[in-house]
């Protein structure tokens, strides 16, 4: 299951996109950029794209937002 409205951010560019509603983004980059994706609630998880064309990740809850709840 996707997440919608999770920022995708390639590194030290201002190329950056929103997932849809099914979690699904399209983003330009090269295969030395880095990708940052991040959500309100969740630990930033980045990675370089290498020769990838899809990159699908799993953001992990923050441990410091749980403690709030």
């Amino acid at each position: 299951m996707g997440l919608p409205g999770v920022s995708v951010m390639a590194k030290g560019t201002h190329r950056g996109v929103a997932a849809d509603v099914n979690g699904r983004y399209q983003i330009e980059a090269g295969a030395a950029d880095t990708l940052a994706f991040s959500f309100i609630g969740y630990v930033t998880y980045e990675t370089v794209v290498g020769n990838r064309s899809v990159i699908d990740v799993d953001l992990e809850p923050s441990a410091s937002q749980l403690d709030e709840l």
